[in-house]
């Protein structure tokens, strides 16, 4: 699979804050939803290349901002889990329950949110194949 000229432009223009694994998400997310044999900017989850939180000027992220500063001035020690959990939570809600519809919502693969999920003991973690061995 290829990539088309302007999204390579973008990937290359985006700051990527998340790192390796926000650009493992992006293109995870892109190879799956690509129809042809290029990836296009219609295939990547383009509204998560937006501008840095810092420049957020939408009421909504603003507020985010704000309840999240309220999380660190007071102090929280679970202040990831208490906003994952949430989030993860009402994602899952929104979305009816269906873990596909949820994965894709939040931009992350299915594997990874069925972790979240069994870590808010939502669903039973995944248990490994115990091996077994003859004498």
């Amino acid at each position: 699979m290829q990539l088309a000229n302007d999204v390579v432009r973008m990937l290359l223009s985006y700051h990527w804050p998340g790192n390796i694994r926000e650009i493992e998400n992006v293109m995870h997310h892109a190879v799956l939803v690509a129809h042809g044999s290029a990836i296009t900017p219609g295939d990547l989850n383009l509204s998560r290349l937006g501008p840095e939180p810092a420049e957020a000027s939408e009421p909504h992220e603003e507020s985010l901002d704000a309840a999240i500063g309220r999380l660190f001035d007071d102090g929280s020690p679970a202040a990831y889990d208490h906003v994952t959990s949430r989030l993860v939570r009402a994602a899952l809600e929104r979305c009816g329950g269906n873990q596909v519809q949820t994965a894709r919502l939040l931009g992350i693969s299915r594997n990874v949110l069925r972790s979240q999920l069994a870590r808010l003991g939502v669903i039973a973690p995944r248990r490994r194949p115990r091996h077994v061995t003859i004498a």
